[in-house]
């Protein structure tokens, strides 16, 4: 399970040193992140949802700055999957397809009318493993 998102760098993302934020950067991760999720089925249209992911855990790696003005590409793919939570790569990529951060995350599905952890749908399980992931999601996720 992979997608592509493609955002242009914004003014307001550069900061005193003339590159983009590091916040900038987990705000189009968060962009990625909602599209990979909405692609995925596990996102209801933004209107009080009951159930969906939740971030339990965040990794960045910083490799290279980016600078304004330019385009920002993040490949994002699905690597693992357990009962309840799964595991999601970034990478962020500068217009010129060069490394400039690699992030990994770990979510959560979550029932919010119950306040708990809840076992992921299992057609998103199955579409996921068939593609690859792995049982890499971690086990700390699994036991919020």
């Amino acid at each position: 399970m992979q997608t592509t998102t493609r955002i242009a760098v914004d003014w307001a993302d550069i900061d005193a040193m003339r590159h983009v934020n590091n916040l900038a950067i987990l705000r189009y991760i968060q962009s990625a992140r909602v599209n990979i999720c909405r692609a995925a089925g596990l996102m209801p249209e933004f209107a009080a949802p009951k159930e969906g992911p939740i971030v339990a855990s965040i990794s960045v790696r910083f490799c290279l700055p980016l600078f304004f003005p330019g385009e920002v590409v993040i490949e994002s793919r699905v690597t693992g999957c357990r009962t309840t939570s799964f595991t999601l790569a970034h990478r962020v990529l500068d217009g010129e397809g060069n490394l400039a951060a690699e992030e990994t995350e770990v979510l959560v599905y979550y029932d919010y009318e119950a306040g708990r952890k809840k076992p992921l749908p299992a057609a998103f399980v199955g579409a996921a493993k068939a593609e690859g992931a792995g049982d890499g999601a971690s086990r700390d996720a699994d036991s919020l």
